[in-house]
């Protein structure tokens, strides 16, 4: 009784820590990833706390960029933020799982250092002998695109195989509404917390798959969605499936990021042809020159993911912008310039040139988990290149910017 006693409090002593962590650290960290992999959560919380976050690492190159970032995790746990995350996922009957939870979904444990801290959860996830297969594609999808992903995702779920996608426009949508129209399941892993609706005209949407499936999130509640957190998202999407089915893709579409860190996975990488002159199909016959499995029918996905391993097979596919990232989207696919992450993370974080006060170092410092002084110097050279302008005593984007 004692032994059980004690684990009981053990596990609620990591739950209190990883939604304390879920607060300060933005999705896939790699740095916090690698030591929640060798320390327990309320070790790496105290050390957080205490600045003595970089003694955690044995890579002595590593240790100076922890103890700066250390700054900005500290000012993101206000006393009684947990609190407040917790009271606003009550009021939309959401959940916090942890690894280790009866409802954890083990496929998340394949990402490693990028396994997300903890889950948010409406709805209940599918039961461990289900199968899952993952399909997204275009926004701005064809007629024919969206008839596909639906007619696909109602033939996979009529056979008891869970649908996950991301509830966005288009192809997304279009795969969530084919599982739910015959009664099957699935699954949507949102870019923001979970008690928002994004895109807002898919509130009817998400409360109907939270019914019949699950609606995820790794964000805490009132996070909004930004560029980066959308392609950190794609890492969940194509770990809870056994394979990715693009639908439609253009030739630098987000799909393909979802489709190379599949590949990377282990996952089967399946494509679905279209007319050689569209442009929303350029990215998915890419894929299939590649080295992706081209689908028609979902009984050619249930026969690809059938034999699937722990090791990428000869079916695994790679983007043609793959790099050795190590999970992490590519700056190539995202654009075509040069991209720094903590200026992109401070641009998501600015106000909009139409805000009448700009937001100050400390303020940005706690939206991005960036220490102050590292903000600081990002907005100079977002200055310098015409992307951010002051705005009284405070930072705001440029005119003409977002």
């Amino acid at each position: 009784m004692a032994e059980h006693d004690s684990d009981n409090a053990a596990r609620e002593n990591d739950r209190l820590a990883r939604l304390a962590l879920n607060q300060a650290v933005e999705p896939a960290d790699p740095a916090i990833g690698r030591l929640l992999e060798h320390h327990a959560p309320k070790d790496v919380l105290s050390a957080i706390h205490e600045d003595h976050l970089a003694e955690l690492e044995p890579d002595p190159t590593r240790r100076a960029r922890l103890t700066e970032r250390a700054v900005g995790f500290r000012l993101r746990l206000e006393p009684g933020r947990v609190e407040l995350a917790l009271a606003a996922a009550d009021a939309v009957g959401a959940r916090f799982l942890v690894p280790g939870d009866s409802q954890w979904p083990a496929a998340l444990d394949d990402l490693g250092e990028q396994r997300p801290i903890g889950i948010w959860a409406v709805g209940g996830w599918p039961t461990a002998s289900v199968d899952a297969i993952s399909i997204v594609g275009a926004r701005a999808c064809t007629g024919y695109g969206s008839y596909v992903a639906g007619a696909l995702a109602a033939d996979l779920a009529s056979a008891g195989v869970a649908v996950i996608s991301g509830a966005a426009l288009g192809i997304d949508a279009a795969a969530h509404r084919g599982a739910l129209a015959v009664g099957g399941p699935t699954v949507a892993v949102l870019a923001c917390g979970i008690d928002r609706v994004y895109p807002r005209a898919h509130e009817v949407l998400l409360r109907a798959i939270a019914e019949r499936g699950a609606v995820l999130s790794e964000l805490p509640p009132g996070s909004t969605p930004t560029r980066f957190r959308f392609l950190h998202r794609n890492r969940i999407i194509a770990a809870l499936g056994s394979g990715t089915v693009v639908v439609e893709a253009a030739r630098r579409s987000g799909s393909l990021v979802t489709a190379r860190l599949a590949a990377e996975l282990g996952r089967v990488v399946m494509a679905v042809p279209g007319p050689v002159t569209s442009d929303q199909s350029a990215g998915t016959h890419e894929l299939v020159r590649d080295g992706a499995m081209l689908i028609t029918g979902a009984s050619q996905v249930r026969e690809a993911c059938s034999s699937l391993t722990a090791t990428p097979g000869p079916t695994s596919a790679t983007t043609p912008r793959e790099s050795d990232s190590g999970g992490r989207p590519s700056s190539e696919a995202l654009d075509d310039e040069t991209i720094d992450p903590i200026e992109e993370l401070v641009i998501e974080a600015l106000p909009t040139a139409r805000a009448t006060v700009g937001a100050d170092v400390l303020a940005l410092a706690r939206a991005t988990g960036v220490a102050p002084e590292t903000v600081f110097a990002a907005l100079g050279r977002l200055a310098a290149t015409g992307r951010a302008v002051r705005a009284g005593s405070g930072w705001t984007l440029a005119a003409g910017r977002r």
